[in-house]
């Protein structure tokens, strides 16, 4: 007789998980990499690439580094590239990098300084592959063989 009515979003990768969104508020700013399995509204600062299913960058949000979305809305500022499936710009946007889409909107007054090139799917999959491995090359030849100390200062004892 009586259904509780059911107002969450299902995540669209079909896993049929229903939760809300992770929030990051106008007030909290981010030094690092963040991964989310699920959505992402940006009203803070990110000084670190992004990778979630969609990411929704507030008008007070703003991003200096990668990001990698199924769908991507920019209402702030995002510094980086952008490879997502689907990339709307509102007018609010300011977008400093290059955008690897399948789909891309862009409302009247949105800031755009970069290359636009469409993708599929796949292809922005392999990418983004190919950057990480990169990446990591990078960071292991960068990284120095830990050195044992040669002598090792213990206190507290007599």
């Amino acid at each position: 007789m009586f259904r509780k009515a059911n107002n969450s979003r299902e995540h669209s990768d079909g896993s049929g998980r229903q939760g809300m969104p992770t929030i990051i508020g106008a007030d909290f700013r981010v030094k690092g990499d963040i991964s989310c399995e699920g959505d992402i509204q940006l009203e803070g600062t990110v000084e670190g690439n992004i990778k979630s299913l969609r990411l929704t960058v507030g008008p007070s949000g703003a991003v200096q580094g990668d990001v990698n979305a199924e769908s991507v809305r920019v209402q702030g500022k995002i510094t980086g590239t952008i490879r997502a499936k689907a990339v709307e710009l509102a007018g609010t946007g300011h977008v400093t990098g290059d955008i690897l889409h399948e789909s891309l909107m862009v409302e009247s007054g949105a800031f755009l300084n970069g290359h636009c090139r469409r993708l599929t799917a796949t292809e922005i999959l392999a990418e983004a592959e190919a950057r990480d491995a990169v990446k990591q090359e990078r960071e292991a030849a960068a990284k120095p063989e830990e050195a044992k100390p040669d002598l090792q200062v213990v206190s507290g004892g007599r």
